[in-house]
């Protein structure tokens, strides 16, 4: 009966170590899922920030050129009216 005791026993220490040896598995998995659920949500984020980065950066190169645009135009107008009162 001592022997039939001491096989149980083992048998439960088996499975014991079987489950936890499962779990462990299971956990590194979940793991392992949400570390690349988070990496793709980083580099979705990262991609999304670097296009309103460069949409930002155009538009501000587009008022740039704008405004030198107008400035020259300005320029050119007052030399305009500088020649005109120089002229007369």
């Amino acid at each position: 009966m001592e022997a039939s005791a001491k096989e149980r026993q083992k048998q439960i220490e088996r499975e014991y170590d079987d489950r936890i040896a499962a779990l462990e598995r299971e956990w590194s998995e979940e793991l392992s899922r949400k570390r690349q659920q988070i990496m793709r949500q980083a580099e979705e984020e990262r991609q999304a920030l670097t296009d309103r980065f460069e949409r930002q950066r155009a538009e501000l190169e587009r008022l740039m050129d704008q405004e030198v645009v107008q400035k020259r135009r300005s320029l050119a107008q007052l030399f305009q009216n500088l020649n005109s009162q120089t002229s007369h």
